[in-house]
């Protein structure tokens, strides 16, 4: 066989030829520099990206609001199971729901995520194996093992009790959850390097959306802190709230730190194992399951937060001098 046949040949493995999703692009035919891209970025258009990018439904700093809808109908669906069937399958169905119409999103970057830091031993050998589309043993452990703790945590919180600044069980703590969870996301996406691949088929959508860091100015990455605080407090309370949100800050900076030092900076499947830890963490805050000996890392998260602020202003400063 020649080599153009075997290129041929490889190109033509899997459900979707290679050229089929070459073609796809960035899902945009909108060709803009980075500082019309910049310049142009409405609250609308941040909205609807965030939208896009974290559901399936069609449509950075929104992350919180968008996690906080997903958590809302994750939670009506769980105390409509809850209300004919046992708390363990109420939990099991809602977490079907959440997966359903986030598209397994997240899960899918666990997933990956883990395959390709456990199997890889190279920046190149890791990013070819995030990219495969098939499942590794490494991947269908983590998403089992996640899997089955999200639904004994949520049915140990029990039914929900809905009360604005002090909701209780499962309900409350999955709006909570959803919406601190994602503001990883754009806190990691702003104070790393994201990692671009440009060998990956789905390059041309994932390389566009690197480009959303534009969006993420530091008042906007502010703005996406407070409305995660003020939805987790409606939901739990403001001191329950405040833990999930130190959490929240703690573990992001962890997994800046270590994503940086295994890949060099952060990427979209990254990301998404990111937001699946922080749920289970903030799950087993609010059930009283973390241990007391955490209490320095939630104390780091909220210094982290005030560092991150502090250097984001002064970076600004610094860029508003040099254009100057």
């Amino acid at each position: 066989m020649s080599q153009e046949s075997e290129k041929t040949a490889k190109r033509k493995t899997g459900v979707v030829d290679a050229d089929e999703i070459i073609s796809r692009g960035s899902g945009t035919t909108a060709k803009e520099s980075d500082e019309d891209y910049a310049k142009n970025a409405s609250e609308t258009r941040c909205f609807l990206t965030s939208v896009l990018f974290l559901t399936r439904l069609p449509c950075p700093m929104w992350f919180p609001l968008v996690g906080a809808i997903v958590g809302l109908m994750s939670a009506l669906w769980f105390d409509f199971m809850a209300s004919v069937l046992p708390l363990s399958l109420a939990a099991t169905a809602s977490v079907a729901a959440s997966v359903r119409l986030t598209g397994c999103f997240h899960e899918d970057g666990l997933g990956d995520t883990v395959d390709a830091f456990g199997g890889g031993w190279s920046l190149a050998q890791i990013l070819r194996i995030m990219k495969d589309s098939r499942v590794g043993t490494y991947g269908s452990i983590a998403l089992a093992l996640f899997l089955i703790a999200k639904v004994h945590l949520l049915a140990s919180l029990g039914p929900s009790e809905w009360r604005v600044g002090g909701g209780q069980g499962a309900g409350p703590a999955l709006v909570a959850a959803h919406a601190l969870a994602r503001l990883s996301g754009p806190v990691l996406m702003r104070g790393c390097h994201y990692v671009i691949d440009e060998e990956d088929l789905k390059g041309g959508f994932y390389n566009w959306f690197a480009r959303s860091k534009e969006l993420l100015s530091v008042p906007r990455i502010v703005f996406s802190v407070v409305l995660a605080s003020i939805i987790a407090s409606l939901a739990i309370g403001v001191q329950q709230a405040l833990v999930a949100l130190a959490i929240t800050m703690a573990s992001s900076l962890i997994a800046g730190i270590y994503g940086n030092q295994v890949i060099g900076g952060v990427i979209g499947d990254f990301l998404g194992a990111t937001v699946c830890m922080i749920e289970l963490l903030i799950y087993s805050s609010i059930c009283g399951k973390l241990p007391s000996s955490l209490a320095p890392a939630f104390r780091l998260g909220m210094a982290y937060l005030f560092l991150w602020c502090y250097k984001a202003l002064v970076t600004r400063k610094t860029d508003d001098s040099k254009k100057a």
